[in-house]
């Protein structure tokens, strides 16, 4: 406006950024509180996952070096060798939380005030099954994936995908984590929990999957993949 002071100008402008912020603030947290009253395990869920405020807070995750090659062998075999993971996994993901959930109560670490491992793997599923077809995929595994999700309507992806989608999974969730609506007191608690995890997954790599849960892909498989996009960033 003309006339105006340049700093009345700067400070209203921030004031409506500021608003605009809060604004969408509260439309996410509204929109958190729904879909936790979808589940009583949602509700659960919300002890790990606090959904109070949006809390920029880091959280950061080292991958267990014996599961590093795991995921070196598959990009490899995807990438250049160009074979896919065969589906549905012999051993899918609900699977392997399953697993980890009755190892965890076999060792004594049953629910307690502030943990529950119940939570802890449902929190998994979730981010698992909302990041895979957007995040988790390589561009050569696309059009599996257009091919294998109406096949299984309605059927979780983490109960048709297996343990390689898993960790990739967590080369991605620290970013994730990072703009999740979390509690001030947390993301700490979280972050211990899911190296315990990434610990137990590390114990148990041989048993997840190998080099033989791969096939080549077949040559028309590879033209419709490779014509259906230019880009090639992958993972």
């Amino acid at each position: 406006m003309q006339g105006e002071d340049p700093l009345q100008q700067k400070i209203a402008l921030q004031e409506e950024v500021r608003l605009q912020r809060k604004s969408a603030l509260q439309r996410r947290v509204t929109q958190v509180k729904e879909d936790a009253r979808l589940t009583c395990q949602c509700q659960r869920t919300c002890r790990i996952f606090e959904k109070t405020e949006l809390a920029v807070v880091g959280i950061e995750l080292k991958l267990p070096d014996e599961l590093k090659p795991c995921l070196v062998e598959d990009w490899e075999l995807i990438n250049k060798h160009k074979q896919l993971f065969q589906l549905p996994a012999e051993k899918n993901v609900d699977t392997i939380l399953a697993e980890y959930v009755t190892f965890v109560k076999s060792q004594g670490k049953a629910d307690n005030k502030e943990y529950s491992v119940d939570e802890l793997v449902y929190g998994i599923r979730e981010y698992f099954n909302r990041m895979l077809g957007t995040q988790l995929l390589c561009q050569f595994e696309k059009p599996q994936f257009a091919g294998i999700h109406p096949a299984y309507p309605h059927i979780p992806m983490s109960q048709v995908y297996g343990a390689p989608h898993l960790l990739r999974l967590f080369t991605q969730i620290e970013t994730v984590l990072t703009h999740s609506l979390l509690s001030r007191h947390s993301p700490m608690r979280v972050s211990r929990y899911l190296h315990d995890f990434l610990k137990y997954l590390a114990e148990n790599s041989t048993s997840l999957s190998s080099a033989s849960n791969y096939k080549v892909a077949s040559a028309e498989y590879c033209c419709q993949a490779l014509s259906g996009s230019a880009n090639h960033s992958l993972l």
